[in-house]
């Protein structure tokens, strides 16, 4: 008795099929006809012979497809003893919102407190990043104190690369949990023990690491999770879902209840169930549940279902248009 292994997820496109091991976190690519069998046997019990009599006529191509799998431990044998439960698959409920990012260059009104702290509590929010184009300790040092008092488990620091490279000393003397900056030599200096991460707004990306994501955000994608889970609210009190896209403008916020209208409204929900399969290029991308394009870096910013700009993969011939590149985008 044989079972995919759970730990494999897989997408078919037009003319291969991408293998994705979220225990390796390895992404492999393979012919189509692999994800044909796999979307065959789904993640039920089967046993070999039963397999190989629906493909009578592929008998050997599908055995050496099993072969291949069984090798590299895709398909796992289940020993007589060992019971295990039914899988299930289902998109994740979008009932949090994992990470708010918030404008703050002077100290915050009452008014908008409630409002983060209304997210903290009914969205299970647990991420917050401030956003500022300038180090103003004494309003910064307020911001963390506040923000501590909510109960936010992380609270970041976001500001424009120049602006934090030329005072890394004054903003690593807020004891924020984390940095980020649009400025990748920032992140490479390596200064203090907290980690200064890269936010990429750019679409020039070079270098391999940036051809897929990350395990976890492999699994958020295949959750439905994408580019969803968090929201921006800037100075004039508009709401966005990314500070890196605001060419989609929820609304605009005035207090509590407005927010939540916001939240339960059409708007919001457009955008936090979209997915690359209401794209038609990438809905035949085998690398779309691996690709690292956010929603962002799409070519018509006024339409959510516009293919990625900088993609210089053809789903449909399964080939990269510049052949020398080791990345995925220009």
């Amino acid at each position: 008795m044989f079972q995919v292994n759970p730990n494999l997820l897989w997408k078919s496109g037009v003319a291969s099929t991408c293998l994705m091991n979220l225990s390796a976190s390895t992404v492999q690519s393979v012919p189509r006809g692999v994800g044909e069998v796999l979307d065959y046997i789904g993640y039920e019990k089967f046993e070999l012979e039963e397999l190989l009599k629906e493909f009578t006529e592929d008998r050997q191509v599908v055995s050496s497809y099993f072969n291949y799998l069984k090798e590299r431990n895709l398909i796992i044998e289940l020993k007589p003893f060992i019971e295990l439960k039914e899988l299930v698959r289902k998109p994740l409920e979008l009932s949090f919102i994992s990470t708010v990012w918030i404008d703050w260059t002077k100290d915050i009104v009452p008014e908008r407190m409630k409002l983060l702290l209304f997210l903290r509590e009914k969205y299970s929010s647990y991420n917050i990043i401030i956003k500022t184009d300038k180090l103003n300790l004494v309003v910064l040092e307020n911001a963390l104190k506040r923000l501590r008092a909510q109960g936010w488990h992380n609270v970041a620091l976001f500001c424009p690369g120049m602006v934090l490279k030329s005072n890394i000393e004054k903003a690593l003397s807020i004891p924020f949990d984390y940095f980020l900056s649009d400025d990748k030599s920032v992140v490479d200096s390596n200064v203090d023990e907290r980690v200064i991460y890269y936010s990429r707004k750019s679409k020039n990306i070079e270098g391999t690491k940036d051809l897929f994501c990350s395990l976890r955000d492999i699994r958020r994608i295949s959750g439905g999770q994408e580019n969803s889970d968090s929201l921006y609210l800037t100075q004039e009190q508009k709401l966005y879902f990314h500070p890196f896209d605001t060419h989609y403008l929820i609304g605009h916020v005035t207090d509590v209840k407005s927010l939540k209208t916001l939240l339960e409204g059409e708007r919001y929900s457009e955008y936090a169930t979209w997915s690359k399969d209401k794209v038609e290029k990438c809905s035949n991308c085998e690398f779309s549940l691996a690709c690292a394009n956010p929603r962002w870096f799409r070519k018509k910013m006024d339409d959510l279902s516009s293919e990625p700009e900088n993609c210089l993969y053809d789903p449909k011939l399964s080939v990269w248009q510049v052949r020398s590149l080791e990345t995925a985008y220009e």
